[in-house]
């Protein structure tokens, strides 16, 4: 395999995201799809109706774009956290 093609691989390509956040301070980055299962949106309405998310009221006001986030970015398949 070439040198190019290793680093288009995912693995690949999530390492060296991985190792730059780490280096630039950050204490832990993980990858996770760019969907929310059903089961998990519940617990997010849960979360906010509970008032656990404070003051951050932006998350109540877009809740949809939370729960669907390829609502914003149709080619979105991972999310960086």
């Amino acid at each position: 395999m070439s040198d190019q093609t290793e680093r288009l691989q995912p693995s690949a390509i999530k390492a060296a995201i991985r190792q730059k956040a780490l280096a630039l301070g950050f204490s832990d980055v993980g990858f996770t799809r760019a969907d929310m299962p059903a089961v998990n949106q519940k617990g997010f309405l849960d979360f906010l109706a509970k008032g656990y998310h404070a003051d951050m009221a932006w998350m109540e006001t877009r809740v949809s774009e939370r729960q669907h986030p390829k609502g914003l970015w149709s080619d979105a398949r991972t999310i960086l956290v």
